[in-house]
């Protein structure tokens, strides 16, 4: 999927509750990816993962997101623009 990206949250952490006293981190962006549709993300993973992954790009750059995993929306947000505000 190619697109741009038109919203981005800041990174953010959570209790690991499969390895107690870790933390696992997590950032969302959406990319639009036609004049029509747009796409959620959410990453996770380590912390050096994800704020190296957070910093390589911006809202308004284009962006290659390659061997996603997908999964169902929710029906009560099917067609809703999901980015987090401040």
């Amino acid at each position: 999927v190619i697109g741009v990206v038109i919203g981005k949250t800041d990174v953010r952490s959570f209790p690991d509750r499969k390895n107690i006293g870790s933390e696992r981190y997590t950032f969302s962006f959406t990319v639009r990816d036609s004049p029509t549709y747009f796409i959620n993300v959410n990453s996770w993973g380590r912390e050096e993962y994800i704020r190296s992954l957070s910093e390589s790009f911006r809202v308004g750059d284009c962006v290659i997101i390659e061997n996603p995993l997908v999964q169902s929306k929710e029906a009560e947000r099917e067609e809703k623009f999901n980015p987090v505000t401040p």
